[in-house]
């Protein structure tokens, strides 16, 4: 399953340094405005109609509050640029994953950020990596093209990490499936078998755009099974795009 740093060439910008004035955690961010100004030329000599910006991905193999706030920075700085595309609220993307259940996660498959923005009409979608080292903080930002779903440029930062930031790092978002009743028996503990399949698919169907896009991986799903084996609760931790988690 492809993440969200998937691209070949990146375009490095200038090494930042953070102002230390200010309080707000808004204010110890490393500044973006450059780097958005790069990105809407680029976005408006695409001529995509429309874009919106998703929560960055990291540090490490999760969505952080640093990711999230990094992105509402440069969704911020990129209103501000003379972009000629609209830029989308951010809130649908992830109303649209809340309203079907689906792990808030799921958006580490750009593909998947990829196929909600189709749903949602918008034509581009802007995602980002996060990566820490040491006491450098590295900002790349990508765009993609929706209908294609093709990689399109690709501009990256690096500054030194505030205290503040730091704290964001150790801060993962919270996700929002569904969470089951701790009384519940879990399969394989405590003496409790594993469900076996009495009736099962070789081989689940494929939608006109998974074939369209040739859409493959895995659906993870957690499910209560009831004593006379019927399914009572089911929550999706895994998701895939194109339909193939319905």
């Amino acid at each position: 399953m492809p993440v969200l740093k998937r691209y070949s060439h990146i375009v490095p910008l200038a090494w930042l340094i953070l102002a230390a004035a200010g309080s707000t955690t808004q204010a110890q961010l490393p500044d973006m405005q450059l780097m958005a100004n790069h990105m809407a030329e680029v976005i408006s000599a695409s001529r995509e109609p429309s874009v919106v910006v998703i929560d960055f991905y990291g540090p490490g193999e999760h969505f952080t509050k640093l990711g999230a706030a990094l992105a509402q920075s440069f969704d911020n700085d990129l209103k501000g640029t003379s972009i000629q595309a609209a830029v989308q609220k951010r809130e649908p993307m992830r109303d649209w994953l809340q309203d079907r259940l689906l792990p808030s996660n799921a958006f580490k498959s750009i593909d998947m950020a990829l196929w909600v923005a189709g749903q949602l009409k918008i034509t581009a979608v802007l995602g980002g990596n996060v990566l820490v080292r040491e006491n450098e903080l590295t900002v790349e930002v990508n765009l993609y093209d929706v209908a294609d779903r093709k990689w399109l440029k690709g501009f990256e930062i690096t500054s030194q990490i505030s205290p503040e930031a730091t704290d964001l790092v150790a801060s993962s978002t919270v996700d929002f499936h569904y969470k089951f009743d701790p009384q519940i028996a879990l399969a394989g503990q405590n003496g409790y078998t594993v469900p076996k399949c009495v009736s099962c698919t070789e081989e689940a169907p494929y939608t006109e755009e998974a074939l369209k896009h040739r859409t493959q991986g895995s659906v993870v799903v957690m499910a209560v099974i009831g004593t006379d084996g019927s399914v009572q609760k089911l929550t999706v931790r895994e998701a895939l795009p194109d339909g193939l988690t319905d």
